[in-house]
């Protein structure tokens, strides 16, 4: 059984440790400190692309710049840690709390990050800023619903295909009318039946933002037919790290089951939105939980999105165009945004005081898919 040395410099690993690399060895701190698993840091992790379907799991320094894989002995993929994160976590976390990472691997532009959960037994997305709600539904002359601050909207979108924060967003046609969703989502554990919104918070272990692509000239005649999004919602996005709580609690973030950034989108290096996640999620990650499981549980590894990031001061822009196009038609009589062309460029990202990415970057294009 493998555990983490506390007075050796050094852990010495087999080839088969490390898929496709040569021999090394992981370089922890020298210190003479006891380490508390109560006090130890986050921990960010991120799947590296290695011709698996699920990748390989590593763990990434605060700063994003260095990774190191988690030992084999743990686990290779984040859904092995998801299905058993009360056993596994606390191993990782000690490792990583000793870790010297700059002796470990830099991160470039030649690393390949897929999607930290590369496919998910479920990913359900909430919509929970009542502004877009409104904007958006204007701009497909669709009534709001008498439980608009009652009853979370959820539906249930793919899970199998998440594509990679670097991944081309490939189409067949620009006429779908495509556009990109900025989001915040969490990965949970095993959550029971019945779960309350005062228990839900136990059961989030990362956190993560995502581009849910919605494919916005498929969505009314879909929603016709009252049997919910399909065609209209492709894979989604996510972003290269998700992040313990521990990260965004120690940054005064995560307050109330809401995370409190900025989401800062730009569409062809411009800066199109900069909404804050935190103040106008009308309902929490909490609430959300509170609400899919009243009939079900969760199992661990499951995906919940926040829906579309948004605030009702426009100086803050918008997280998807949709809404910006629905500000532009109440403002001037047209739409003058339009969707994404092929060749258009997205880019997601959520920074810390310290001027750290939390997450990495998502950084898209929009390409056309040939048949």
């Amino acid at each position: 059984m493998w555990t983490s040395p506390s007075n050796l410099d050094t852990i010495p690993l087999n080839n088969k440790f490390y898929r496709g690399t040569t021999f090394r060895r992981i370089i922890l701190k020298k210190s003479n400190r006891t380490s508390s698993l109560s006090h130890a840091p986050m921990v960010k992790f991120a799947t590296l692309q290695n011709q698996t379907r699920d990748g390989r799991l590593v763990m990434v320094n605060r700063e994003g710049t260095h990774f190191e894989y988690v030992p084999q002995e743990i686990c290779t993929t984040l859904q092995q840690l998801m299905d058993s994160w009360d056993d596994l976590y606390p191993r990782i976390e000690k490792l990583y709390s000793e870790l010297d990472f700059k002796q470990q691997h830099e991160i470039t532009s030649k690393t390949q990050f897929m999607a930290p959960l590369p496919r998910a037994y479920e990913w359900i997305d909430g919509s929970a800023y009542i502004n877009h709600i409104v904007l958006v539904r204007k701009a497909r002359n669709a009534p709001l619903p008498e439980t608009l601050r009652t009853d979370p909207l959820v539906y249930q979108g793919g899970s199998g295909t998440f594509l990679g924060p670097n991944s081309p967003i490939e189409h067949f046609s620009e006429d779908y009318g495509i556009d990109f969703e900025g989001e915040v989502a969490v990965i949970t554990g095993d959550v029971p039946m019945g779960t309350t919104k005062e228990e839900a918070h136990k059961y989030i272990k990362l956190v993560m933002i995502c581009n849910d692509v919605s494919l916005r000239n498929l969505i009314p005649k879909e929603l016709e037919k009252q049997f919910g999004f399909f065609v209209s919602k492709p894979s989604t996005s996510f972003s290269p790290f998700a992040v313990t709580l521990d990260e965004l609690q120690q940054s005064d973030l995560w307050k109330d089951g809401r995370c409190h950034g900025d989401l800062i989108s730009h569409l062809n290096g411009k800066l199109f939105g900069n909404p804050n996640a935190g103040p106008e999620m009308f309902f929490s990650f909490y609430d959300l939980i509170q609400h899919v499981t009243q009939t079900r549980a969760l199992t661990a590894g499951t995906i919940i999105g926040s829906g579309t990031v948004s605030n009702e001061d426009q100086s803050r822009g918008s997280s998807c165009i949709a809404e910006k196009r629905m500000i532009e038609k109440i403002e001037t009589g047209e739409f003058k945004t339009p969707f994404m062309k092929f060749g258009d460029e997205i880019e997601l990202e959520m920074f810390d005081k310290q001027g750290i990415s939390i997450f990495g970057k998502i950084k898209q294009q929009v390409v056309k898919k040939n048949k």
